[in-house]
């Protein structure tokens, strides 16, 4: 804070309490945007005592409400945590989007960018051991499009399967999804 700065802060101050009322004064609250010495980069909106004021405009803290930390859609971006969705797509925050093994219906919901067929959220994925590629599994579902995922194989499309703890029925063909197996008309793990 320069000088003229840390005047004028004063000024305002001292104008702010003598408009303030007597009560305000004796306890009340007065909110500020506090930026801990030494770590600006944490500020946050704290309530303080009007007697506690300038010693806080004295290290450089400011009368009211902290702005946003975090960067709107749209804005260019490097990380997730600039911005305020979480969600830092091709250098530009982007609305919030589903983590990896997350429920989706559409590619565009997931961070990874795929939606697999099971409806599941994933950064990667397989076709399969039958097209040489790794077995599927909960973390590497079929590429959307091969099907679903049944004991480490990508299955047709018209095969569809239940996920844990959902009814099945091998021999009416509801299968379990991954290497859940089927006990007593429900999918559980192994």
């Amino acid at each position: 804070m320069t000088k003229g700065q840390h005047a004028l802060s004063h000024l305002l101050l001292g104008s702010m309490l003598v408009l303030l009322p007597v009560a305000a004064r004796g306890g009340d609250k007065i909110a500020i945007c506090h930026l801990p010495p030494g770590n600006p980069e944490n500020s946050r909106t704290i309530s303080v005592d009007a007697a506690a004021l300038t010693a806080h405009l004295d290290h450089g803290d400011q009368i009211g409400e902290c702005g946003a930390s975090c960067a709107e859609n749209g804005v260019g971006c490097t990380s997730n945590d600039q911005c305020c969705s979480g969600n830092c797509a091709d250098g530009e925050c982007a609305p919030a989007c589903t983590l990896d093994g997350g429920v989706c219906s559409s590619a565009s919901e997931c961070c990874g960018g795929l939606c697999s067929d099971q409806g599941f959220c994933a950064s990667q994925c397989t076709l399969g051991p039958e097209l040489d590629e790794p077995p599927c599994e909960f973390s590497l579902p079929c590429c959307p499009g091969s099907g679903v995922c049944v004991g480490g194989f990508c299955w047709a499309d018209s095969v569809t399967c239940s996920l844990l703890n959902e009814p099945c029925n091998d021999v009416a063909g509801e299968v379990c999804c991954f290497d859940y197996v089927c006990r007593e008309g429900v999918c559980v793990e192994p």
